[in-house]
């Protein structure tokens, strides 16, 4: 992913590496020393054989070895903007990674019922297919459509649960909601979730910038039009 995500660096390299003729250049480097930043030691020393790694040779040495098996990974993976002899095939462009996106589903976060009498009993599926909620779900920077809205249902005291709240019976057959301060997706429209960044984001332009629901609406319209999204204050 740290290959694919950065294929301007690559153009840069394979340009470098095409002028001097150099395997690792410098580019490359950089690349190496951001992702041993990234990972433990044991994880960095992962990268060489053990002969390789058992090796005494200065920090400078080992990045430059890193930086070659990065050059041969990414023309594996047909990364490379020029030909192992230096002759350009093409302009490498930003590569949409929305085909390998996770599928999400909006569910209770407990895995149990933690009522007494129940005993943590597991919870059932409590809608079918043709009856599951289709959402829109705005995650951070990222938003995903027709994300399913599934709900948990106990078979020994019929508690149902959501993502964002929890509904059961009193003992005088009152039904109670409550909704729960630690929801990690929560529902602001008819049709549309969001995760605890977006509501965050949105609380604090009300509250610490004075901004107002409409201003918030005007400046994301084009996305929140295409939802028909409405924020409430």
């Amino acid at each position: 992913m740290t290959l694919v995500n950065n294929t301007d660096l690559l153009n840069l390299h394979g340009q470098q590496g095409a002028s001097s003729r150099q395997e690792s250049t410098s580019w490359m480097a950089a690349l190496v020393h951001a992702i041993k930043v990234k990972l433990s030691e044991h994880d960095f020393a992962s990268l060489f054989t053990q002969h390789e790694a058992e090796a005494v040779q200065p920090l400078q040495q080992h990045i430059t070895m890193a930086g070659k098996k990065l050059s041969r990974f990414s023309r594996s993976l047909s990364l490379a903007s020029h030909t192992s002899i230096g002759v350009l095939k093409r302009k490498l462009w930003p590569i949409s990674t929305t085909s390998v996106q996770p599928g999400i589903l909006i569910t209770p976060m407990v895995m149990a019922c933690p009522t007494l009498t129940c005993n943590n009993h597991s919870l059932t599926q409590e809608l079918r297919d043709w009856d599951t909620s289709k959402v829109t779900l705005l995650q951070g920077s990222q938003c995903h459509l027709n994300v399913p809205v599934l709900a948990g249902r106990c078979p020994v005291c019929n508690s149902l649960y959501w993502a964002d709240h929890e509904c059961f019976t009193q003992n005088n057959g009152g039904d109670v909601c409550l909704y729960l301060n630690d929801a990690k997706y929560l529902k602001v429209g008819k049709s549309v979730w969001v995760d605890r960044l977006v509501s965050r984001a949105i609380v604090n332009a009300n509250y610490s910038f004075h901004a107002s629901t409409a201003a918030i609406t005007e400046s994301g319209k084009p996305l929140l039009q295409s939802l028909s999204v409405t924020w409430p204050v």
